[in-house]
């Protein structure tokens, strides 16, 4: 059924059954594949035979005695090699987390402070998330096993992967009156891994109940802790039931990830069940069961009640952690930002009087000033004007077209004639420049051009995104950085996409020493905000 060779240990059986005949068996039989259920029952039969020593040998021994021999393959063309499981950095990882939370939920308040403080951030992160989606996902819906095809319902459920009504599944098995489940998956592959680890899980288990070893134990904790080695991303929960579901009285316990706190309450109700039995049979009355229930339902109750408050108590550290740890990298971060903002401004030699001046000087632009400097700085006028002097009468008529309540097109208006706004009547004139009145020579590299010809020439400058000139970005940038004053290139960054991103890369290569935060600029875009909206 599997299409493995009877000589195949179990050893092998582990590695090679999983990924290259269980899981490949048990996705081609599924109902949900296309397949038959039977033929799906008798995959999963076959694995839990395999992975029984005791099944194992009996089948062994029916099949020396009828002479048979395998139809499989030989022990010797096993390809070991072949046989991967998940990436082993993705594995470790889970494994990582998965061994954290047990870390976690088993120490004291005390011993948590420490392992959080020994944690990764990364593992941190992952492990509160899974917790999280742990206790989302395990929730129970008794119509969970109600399928969405009831022919199929028999085979699979007795297969243990469940599906329900939304294309989730889950995987349960019971030995020893207890279940187990997992959490619920939309892969169907995934269940079929967690159903191959409960299935050695109950193998390894039920092998040392039958050598004498702790009988009392469904599962022990070092069984466990192998299963959530090999599948990291598996989250348990343990319940119990007992009676059949015709019978008048079926008790089902509720269900705790905490394998400790499972087995005490199977032990609790086992007692409670003995001693009914015992009575019975000696042929006096049944004691207050009725009554013991009762008592230990409210206790158990009490029980989960308290293991989901420690959890959320774990929960809440965590997060306490991860906000220290985020606050911590805030101030570092802000310290490095303001250290970043002083030596790019000694590198550069920028003057804070630049910017007060550049940002006084747009403030006071017209509409239509405004709307030529930002084609200036974007580029717009690029592809009109770079073409030279003997296409400018074209250009013109071309502006004049889509500009008829002007006579002079937007490219040659005088931008550095702009004039303020006339003062308010009463205002004092108490200097002989008027308010927002500057020098040319305070502009810098970024005065404004006086003719036709100094914006073409301006247009056709580096500053111009390369995209637009056809040179190449760090040419550009090169050509400019250098000898342009802070202000200046911070507003033609927030103005062109393509100079920024080159200006960025541009300093970050250049000034080797120098750690770059973009944040800093953005304190510089918010004082252009305002002139960059009515753009």
């Amino acid at each position: 059924v599997l299409q493995l060779p009877r000589k195949a240990t179990p050893e092998d059986i582990q590695p090679f059954a999983r990924r290259k005949s269980f899981r490949k068996r048990a996705l081609v039989t599924h109902p949900d594949k296309g397949g038959r259920p039977e033929d799906f029952q008798a995959v999963v039969a076959a694995f839990e035979v395999l992975t029984n020593s005791q099944h194992r040998e009996e089948y062994d021994r029916s099949l020396n005695a009828l002479g048979n021999t395998d139809g499989g393959m030989d022990a010797g063309s096993l390809d070991m090699d072949a046989v991967t499981d998940m990436g082993s950095e993705e594995l470790a990882a889970r494994r990582a987390v998965r061994e954290a939370l047990i870390r976690l939920c088993s120490a004291s308040p005390a011993e948590q402070k420490r392992i959080l403080k020994e944690l990764q951030t990364e593992v941190l992160e992952e492990a509160m998330e899974f917790l999280q989606s742990a206790h989302a996902k395990s929730a129970w819906n008794m119509e969970f096993t109600q399928f969405r095809n009831t022919d199929k319902s028999n085979s699979l459920s007795m297969a243990g992967i469940y599906a329900d009504m939304k294309g989730r599944y889950a995987v349960e098995l019971s030995w020893e009156g207890m279940s187990v489940r997992t959490q619920t998956t939309v892969s169907l592959s995934e269940a079929i891994d967690w159903h191959i680890t409960l299935t050695q899980l109950k193998a390894r288990a039920v092998d040392r109940i039958n050598l004498g070893y702790s009988p009392q134990l469904p599962l022990t904790q070092e069984e466990l802790a192998v299963g959530y080695r090999t599948s990291p991303a598996m989250y348990l929960s343990f319940y119990c039931d007992w009676g059949e579901k015709e019978s008048k009285r079926q008790t089902i316990t509720p269900a705790t990830s905490d394998l400790s706190l499972a087995v005490k309450i199977k032990h609790r109700y086992d007692d409670i069940f003995a001693q009914e039995e015992e009575a019975l049979s000696a042929g006096g009355k049944s004691p207050a069961t009725g009554h013991k229930l009762r008592a230990l339902k409210k206790e158990v109750e009490t029980w989960i009640e308290q293991e989901l408050q420690e959890e959320f108590v774990v929960l809440k550290i965590m997060a306490a952690e991860l906000r220290n740890r985020h606050k911590k990298a805030e101030r570092e971060d802000w310290i490095q930002e303001a250290q970043s903002a002083i030596e790019l401004r000694d590198l550069l030699g920028s003057k804070r009087t630049g910017l007060h001046t550049s940002v006084a000087k747009l403030k006071y632009l017209d509409t239509e000033q405004k709307s030529a400097t930002r084609s200036l700085l974007v580029g717009d006028l690029s592809l009109r004007l770079k073409a030279g002097p003997e296409n400018q009468a074209a250009i013109t008529a071309s502006a004049a077209q889509r500009s008829p309540r002007s006579s002079k097109p937007r490219a040659t208006k005088e931008i550095a004639d702009a004039k303020p706004p006339a003062a308010r009547p009463g205002a004092s004139q108490s200097s002989g420049r008027r308010r927002g009145s500057l020098d040319p020579d305070e502009c810098g590299e970024y005065q404004l051009r006086r003719s036709a010809e100094d914006l073409r020439k301006a247009i056709l400058s580096p500053l111009l995104p390369s995209s637009q000139t056809g040179r190449q970005p760090d040419a550009v940038i090169r050509a400019t950085l250098n000898h342009s004053a802070l202000p200046g290139w911070s507003a033609l960054r927030a103005c062109a996409r393509v100079v920024r991103v080159t200006v960025d890369a541009h300093i970050t290569r250049t000034f080797k020493n120098f750690v770059y935060n973009e944040h800093w600029f953005q304190r510089l875009g918010l004082l252009l905000a305002s002139w960059g909206a009515s753009l």
